[in-house]
């Protein structure tokens, strides 16, 4: 989520926000730069049908993910 970049900055160098669609492309950049999204994951994470709002993923559950070898999908 645009809102725990801060955890990967010691981590990674660069995210891939490049999309066949351009008006994904350009929101996508919009999110990362504001580092907010707190509308339905299923409009932020492509293949997702999750209404969980993205402000409902705390900044915890980022760092599990982080390192849960995808256990919690």
């Amino acid at each position: 989520m645009p809102q725990h970049l801060y955890l990967y900055e010691d981590i990674i160098d660069a995210i891939d926000i490049l999309d066949d669609n351009a008006d994904r492309e350009e929101t996508l950049l919009s999110l990362y730069i504001r580092r907010n999204f707190d509308q339905e994951l299923k409009y932020f994470v492509a293949n997702c049908e999750s209404d969980v709002p993205g402000k409902l993923i705390t900044d915890e559950f980022a760092e599990k993910r982080m390192n849960c070898r995808q256990i919690c999908m």
